[in-house]
């Protein structure tokens, strides 16, 4: 899997590329959500120019639960 740089930091790319990834390596800023839920804690990614439910720029928990769940099981090692 290349390097997802700028404007190709997409949810909806990371959510593409990184089934078939053995490495997973996302260095991004986050936001953290400790009053409310955990859940809705996220890695900040690239907005893109129309956002959608499934890709307004946020990678939360709770995506990866519902998105992500089974897709890395080839992967051998995630860095966040």
């Amino acid at each position: 899997m290349a390097a997802l740089l700028g404007n190709e930091a997409t949810e909806t790319n990371v959510a593409r590329s990184a089934p078939t990834a053995r490495r997973l390596h996302l260095a991004t800023h986050h936001l953290v959500d400790e009053v409310d839920q955990a859940s809705y804690s996220a890695l900040a990614l690239t907005a893109p120019q129309t956002p959608t439910p499934e890709d307004d720029g946020f990678l939360r928990l709770i995506d990866l639960l519902e998105r992500g769940r089974g897709k890395l099981e080839g992967c051998e090692l995630v860095v966040l």
